[in-house]
């Protein structure tokens, strides 16, 4: 299965060898919960297969070790426990949470004995 990332909008897929790296959501409920809500994303609900790329964290949310093996050197990029996403390119209609609809109001029937 292809890594493909669940942020509105966002078209990036897994490239064997790609700069952009793949990150599960948090098992910790809480946590887990933030992040559903910042991607803001209608009835979402992730899944184990469900990732973010990381072009939607900051550079402060990565512990970046860097390890070499004979005559490479691999850079291992890991999120932080505590990281949450914070950059997304939203269009403009989405770009604001209060801009839910309100339901109408119910309206009264009229009294039986208007009705002729």
């Amino acid at each position: 299965m292809v890594a493909s990332c669940s942020a509105y909008n966002c078209q990036e897929r897994y490239v064997k060898g790609g700069d952009i790296t793949f990150h599960s959501f948090p098992k910790n409920e809480e946590l887990k919960k933030k992040w559903v809500l910042l991607t803001r994303r209608q009835n979402f609900t992730p899944t184990q297969a469900s990732k973010l790329c990381s072009k939607h964290f900051t550079s402060d949310c990565f512990d970046n070790d860097s390890q070499c093996q004979s005559t490479t050197i691999r850079k291992k990029t890991k999120l932080k426990q505590d990281a949450v996403p914070s950059i997304f390119h939203f269009p403009r209609f989405v770009n604001t949470l209060k801009n839910k609809r309100k339901l109408p109001q119910q309206r009264a029937s009229p009294p039986a004995e208007q009705k002729k």
